[in-house]
C-alpha cells in the first residue's frame, strides 16, 4: 500500500515536471536536435510511462495477494524496508552536499556499489563492475556527447576528470 502511495506522489513530481518542461522556451541552435525542453519533457514521459507500468503490476500482485489471503496485514510497516529506504535517502543527501567536493565519477561509483549491496546483491565483483561501467558509460554519454557539465570535484579528482570528459 505505501508503494502506490509512493508511486501517486512520485507521478505527480513527474506531471509537474513534464508540464514545467514544456513550458520552457523554444530556444534552439544550430546542430540542436532536442531543443531545451526536448530533454526534460521526453524523460518525463518516459518516465511516467514506466510508472504506469510499475503500478500495474503492483496493482495486480496486490489483488493476487488479496485474493489468496496473503501479505501484510493494512496499515503494517516493514521494518526492513523502512530502514533501506532511510538508507538510500541519507545516502542521497550526503551525495548531493559532498558531490561537487568529490567528484561525480568516484562519487557515483561508490553510490551504486552502496546501493547495490543494499539491494542485497551479493556478488561482490559484479556489484563493483557494473557500478564502474554504469558511471562510465553515463559520464561519457552525458560529458561528452551532450557535454554537460557533471562536477569534477578538488585536486588529483578534477585533473583526472579531464581525461574522462
Amino acid at each position: 500500500m505505501l508503494e502506490l502511495i509512493f508511486n501517486t506522489v512520485l507521478a505527480a513530481a513527474l506531471l509537474f515536471f513534464l508540464i514545467a518542461g514544456g513550458r520552457i522556451p523554444e530556444l534552439s541552435s544550430a546542430g540542436d536536435f532536442v531543443e531545451a525542453k526536448g530533454f526534460p519533457v521526453m524523460f518525463s514521459a518516459i518516465a511516467l510511462v514506466l510508472l504506469a507500468a510499475d503500478t500495474v503490476r503492483m496493482v495486480r500482485e496486490l489483488t493476487a495477494a488479496k485474493r489468496n489471503g496473503v501479505g501484510q496485514a493494512a496499515g503494517e510497516f516493514d521494518s526492513a524496508k523502512i530502514y533501506k529506504v532511510a538508507i538510500v535517502l541519507a545516502m542521497t543527501v550526503v551525495y548531493i552536499v559532498i558531490v561537487k567536493t568529490a567528484g561525480f565519477v568516484p562519487l557515483s561509483v561508490l553510490f551504486t556499489f552502496a546501493a547495490l549491496n543494499l539491494l542485497k546483491s551479493r556478488n561482490q565483483v559484479f556489484n563493483f563492475a557494473f557500478s564502474l561501467a554504469a558511471v562510465l558509460i553515463l559520464t561519457l554519454i552525458f560529458g561528452r556527447f551532450f557535454g554537460i557539465a557533471l562536477p569534477r570535484g578538488v585536486g588529483i579528482l578534477k585533473t583526472v576528470s579531464f581525461y574522462l570528459y
